[in-house]
């Protein structure tokens, strides 16, 4: 193995080991290896941008060496008067490091602490696809946390999407100019290409160092529903921990595509938290202790009527319970959010309107966030 992350003590969060069983999805099977992979799992317990009070800079960024200390979380500047306990429940954020959705990311942040949920949850895209503004990032999890909230943040480190895409997908991102087969077999050897990616896991450290003095709990995900077949899941995952300096405590997930492309396996190994995308009430949650989201299938809210494919509130309602029954973080996630009106993945980021959360948009988040999942 390439390296393990260190895994250190997080305010209110118990430590275990998870081992996660794929079953009935697409020919995955259960990883044969086993290491140090280590799960933290959560069942214990008008913004302006003002990137003065931290610095992310990669310059700052800190040496492995430093010792296996945890610094204290940040006195939160308000906080709710009484939390809605439970599972971590949030909205989806992939491309929240984009300039042109500034304004509504920094709703969506709001939105999230306004719920008063105990403990809330996102996901962000850090393979560049979306840009690189790594200030504005921490500005959005210091936004979600400002009221005492536990945030628990899941970074894709690539884009599997438009790898998939990736004669007509948007220039950006780690590993998107290349096909899935070319990518396996090239970040299996090639040293180039695993130093490109660590690079890229080194870039996000400053971010989850920041978020974790404000007392959130980082997951590391290689890729947003990735290409792997077993060897290259393994060799990713194990590229992941030996960039992440040993005093940081994380926990590493996956997020497989079985289906999606020929080849791509659902392989876990032990220690590893399953991501899953769960697009109908019927499809039925495989994993627990990690993180289920309606990433690809979006859903129309009380105030709106019927469109398309999309899911009723109610069956997202339905799918959230069904998540929180396994102790699952879950991922809101709408289409129109993410500037994808059409749907198309291929759709450049700056050609995109991220379509900001209407009054009554918020209204249904905050007391959906609010039920006791």
């Amino acid at each position: 193995m390439l390296g393990h992350v260190g895994i250190g003590r997080s305010a209110a969060v118990v430590l275990s080991f998870v081992t996660f069983i794929l079953t009935g999805c697409g020919g995955g099977s259960s990883g044969g290896e086993s290491d140090k992979r280590s799960v933290l799992p959560w069942n214990s317990s008008s913004a302006s941008v003002d990137t003065d009070e931290f610095d992310l800079s990669y310059e700052n960024s800190q040496a492995d060496d430093q010792p296996s200390t945890v610094v204290e979380p940040e006195v939160p500047a308000s906080a709710c008067p009484a939390y809605i306990e439970g599972v971590p429940i949030g909205i989806a954020c992939l491309h929240c490091a984009h300039p042109n959705a500034r304004a509504q990311a920094l709703r969506i942040a709001e939105i999230m602490a306004q719920s008063c949920r105990k403990n809330i949850a996102t996901t962000m895209l850090v393979d560049g696809s979306f840009g690189d503004d790594r200030d504005f990032l921490g500005e959005i999890v210091r936004i979600a946390t400002n009221n005492g909230a536990t945030l628990h943040l899941f970074l894709y480190l690539s884009n599997g999407p438009w790898q998939r895409e990736h004669e007509t997908a948007p220039d950006g991102g780690f590993g998107t100019t290349m096909p899935p087969e070319e990518f396996r077999w090239r970040i299996q050897s090639d040293a180039a290409l695993q130093a490109e990616y660590q690079a890229r896991v080194d870039w996000a450290m400053p971010l989850v160092s920041y978020a974790q003095t404000r007392g959130a709990v980082v997951y590391l995900l290689p890729a947003l529903e990735d290409n792997f077949d077993y060897s290259t899941a393994r060799v990713m995952e194990d590229l992941t921990l030996a960039a992440v300096p040993s005093w940081l405590p994380v926990a590493l997930g996956r997020n497989p595509c079985p289906g999606c492309y020929d080849g791509n396996d659902a392989s876990m190994v032990p220690g590893t938290f399953l991501d899953q995308h769960a697009h109908s009430a019927g499809q039925g949650i495989i994993g627990s202790s990690g993180l289920v989201t309606n990433d690809g299938r979006t859903f129309t809210f009380p105030h709106e009527a019927a469109s398309g494919d999309a899911m009723s509130f109610d069956e997202l309602k339905t799918i959230i319970a069904q998540s929180a029954a396994r102790s699952n973080a879950y991922v809101i996630w709408r289409t129109d959010y993410q500037g994808l009106q059409t749907g198309w993945i291929s759709v450049d980021p700056s050609q995109r309107n991220y379509v900001m959360p209407s009054d009554a948009d918020a209204q249904a988040l905050i007391q959906l966030m609010q039920n006791v999942f």
